[in-house]
Parts: structure tokens; sequence; C-alpha cells
């Protein structure tokens, strides 16, 4: 048990052999994915799973089917007011980086500041899509039609991306309709 939260302690599932190349770079890779190394080398139940009731929650399904999905034409994974959703975002990329699949978090302001390298892994984590709470300011026109093209690029692309949205209203209020609908319309829910 973990003394600090009172869970099981994390556990390593990267394999020596299998994840060679991984080990043999792994500031580059972590640094790559914007990630810290436990949650490439721990699984994603560490993370992604209440103990009390013993059940996954909905990403690790997703992770699991995350070829079906990508074939399927997914925009990818909306966790709408999940909590601790941070932490279940670097648990989804460390996983996925773990699985050789191009995963990379980038926040809010990273997206808006780099369209560009948006759209470049195969798996974009976005964290803070939308995050009232913190109080900031919200994004003028211009940067949410950014952001929105960049969710339109990457599904067009076949590149899905897995964002945190603290409520659905604020969201569409945020960023209008449209990119509500595409939200709604493509992305799975958990």
């Amino acid at each position: 048990m973990n003394a600090i939260t009172d869970k099981p302690a994390p556990v390593e599932v990267i394999n020596k052999i299998v994840h060679q190349k991984i080990l043999a770079d792994m500031e580059r890779v972590r640094e790559t994915a914007n990630v810290p190394e436990k949650f490439i080398r721990n699984s994603m139940k560490s993370y992604c799973h209440d103990e009390v009731s013993d059940t996954d929650f909905a990403e690790i399904e997703w992770v699991r089917q995350f070829n079906f999905h990508r074939r399927a034409g997914s925009g990818g994974l909306a966790m709408i007011g999940t909590p601790h959703a941070q932490t279940r975002c670097m648990a989804i990329t460390g996983t996925l980086v773990r699985n050789f699949i191009d995963a990379r978090i980038m926040s809010l302001n990273m997206l808006v500041e780099n369209p560009a390298g948006a759209r470049e892994p195969t798996v974009l984590v976005v964290p803070n899509l939308y995050v009232h709470s913190l109080g900031g300011k919200q994004l003028t026109a211009w940067q949410a039609q950014t952001v929105y093209d960049v969710f339109l690029t990457r599904l067009t692309s076949n590149k899905p991306c897995v964002v945190y949205i603290e409520n659905a209203t604020g969201f569409k209020d945020a960023y209008g309709a449209v990119f509500a609908e595409h939200i709604n319309t493509h992305f799975l829910k958990a």
C-alpha cells in the first residue's frame, strides 16, 4: 500500500525484452510523450481502477480496444466531469506509448501555440480542453476555431484524441454548438 494515498503501489508492467527500445531511450520517449516515466512503466490499472468496487474505468477498455476504435474512425475518448482526469490522461498516454503508439499530452495552451505540432502524434491527449473551475480567460474566437480545426483535421486523418471536459454545457458555451456536436458525435464518453 502507498502510505500517502492508501492505494496499492503501482504495478510495473514494462518488459525489459519487449520494451528494450523504449527503455534504452526512456528520457526522449518520456519527453516526447510529455508524461512522467512512471506512467510508461506502470499498469494503467494502478491509476484507472476503483479499488472499492473492483471495477476498471472506461478508459481502460478504450485503450484495450484502441485499434478497433481507430479503424472505426472514432474521434477518440472524451472524459466529461471525470475525477482525477489529469492522472488518468497520463495513464492513457503512458500505456499507449508502452504499446508503441505515438501518444502525446499537450495542454490547451500548447495546442493553441502550436497547432501544427498537435497534428503530429497518432493520439493527442488534451487533459484540459475545457476546465472552467481554473478561472482562466476564455479562448478568443480565432483560438477556439484553431482548436476545432485541429480536432477536425485529426478526425479526417484517423488520429484519435483523448480530452477532458469539466462539463458539457460550459464546453458548448465556450467553443460553440458545432464543436460540441463534433465531440458528441465522434467521441466515446468516459
